[in-house]
């Protein structure tokens, strides 16, 4: 059976009246011990992303299920010409060789810019590719080898962003991470007191004793 890589980015739930109880439902189909990484922006987790190929922890090709409010494949690049990369287009930098599908599972109402020239693309390379606005997980079951996890501070809602330490404590907890992202409100003269602006956030390994994580004052 393919495995499956699962993207979760937290600006998913910005639909949601009760995004705790959303995110709950979903890591329940996703198994503790897998290998999994928490970012700040979704890009990020790339680098990851190889040393697992490598390694062999997931092999190649992989089924890609994105759950995030964005498809991330915007804006055609050619990494051999134009090295940009941002949350919005690290799809590209996937090799496709690496992909054997791609589903995006969006929120209700989510936009759908740019998804038109992504599945051409696929179609080109002959990637499986589907969206849809439902998990239903509980129906087909994905093989999931490892995930990744993501904030997007900057893309979550209002109400989102006022949770988003209660959401990334949940993961957390989940996965038993050593290394998860933290809201740092520091004093040293660099504004930090806003929750949307992701240099405010940082990935650091959890202090020792420590079993949660907070946010730091």
């Amino acid at each position: 059976m393919t495995q499956t890589l699962l993207s979760v980015d937290l600006d998913w739930l910005n639909k949601s009246s009760d995004p705790a109880v959303k995110l709950g439902k979903l890591l329940k189909y996703i198994p503790p011990g897998i290998p999994v990484t928490f970012t700040v922006e979704h890009h990020q987790f790339l680098t990851w992303l190889r040393r697992l190929v490598r390694s062999g922890q997931i092999s190649t090709p992989f089924d890609l299920i994105n759950v995030d409010a964005h498809h991330d494949f915007y804006g055609w690049v050619i990494p051999e010409r134009d090295h940009t990369m941002n949350c919005g287009n690290w799809g590209y930098r996937i090799p496709t060789k690496w992909l054997s599908s791609y589903t995006w599972i969006h929120n209700v109402g989510a936009s759908v810019d740019g998804w038109t020239e992504a599945t051409r693309y696929f179609r080109k390379r002959n990637i499986k590719f589907s969206k849809r606005s439902h998990l239903l997980f509980s129906r087909s079951k994905p093989n999931i080898a490892a995930a990744v996890f993501c904030v997007s501070p900057d893309y979550c809602s209002n109400f989102v962003r006022d949770k988003l330490p209660e959401l990334v404590e949940m993961v957390n907890r989940h996965f038993d991470l050593q290394r998860a992202p933290y809201y740092d409100i520091k004093d040293d003269g660099f504004d930090c007191d806003m929750i949307a602006d992701p240099a405010c956030w940082e990935v650091r390994p959890r202090p020792e004793g420590v079993r949660k994580y907070a946010i730091i004052q």
